[in-house]
């Protein structure tokens, strides 16, 4: 029984961090993912608008 608890105090913190590592390399990849769409989407939005309304925007993305 001791040897099992040592053991696991020496597991907790390396299972702690990678729990933390994944939380935080999902959080990163979620905020990319929105990112990169909502850039995708507003680049669709400029082009289409200026395709069907040949409006010249003054600020050229």
């Amino acid at each position: 029984k001791k040897k099992k608890k040592g053991f696991w105090c020496v597991l907790e913190p390396f299972s702690i961090i990678k729990k933390v590592l994944k939380f935080v390399l999902i959080g990163i990849t979620v905020k990319m993912g929105v990112w990169l769409l909502g850039g995708i989407a507003l680049d669709l939005v400029v082009r289409l608008l200026r395709g069907y309304f040949g409006i010249a925007l003054p600020l050229d993305f």
